[in-house]
């Protein structure tokens, strides 16, 4: 896989960062239950008070959208 970071660092990244990048076909199979969890977070947090109906509603439209492109559409 080519690094997107590839020419901007001085440094080489730690072996931590390819690691943690190395985990990206198991993030791709759970991209549905992580966007619902979201969802679900965004409509208690908005319940508490902690975020806005405006804010909640913007939240949950972008990981809708997510939702959406993760299922090709």
């Amino acid at each position: 896989m080519k690094k997107l970071w590839g020419g901007r660092f001085q440094k080489t990244p730690e072996k931590w960062v390819d690691e943690f990048g190395a985990s990206i076909h198991f993030d791709k199979q759970l991209v549905k239950e992580d966007l619902t969890g979201s969802l679900a977070h965004a409509s208690m947090l908005n319940k508490c008070g902690i975020l806005g109906d405006e804010e909640a509603a913007a939240i949950k439209d972008g990981l809708n959208t997510l939702m959406k492109k993760s299922r090709g559409g």
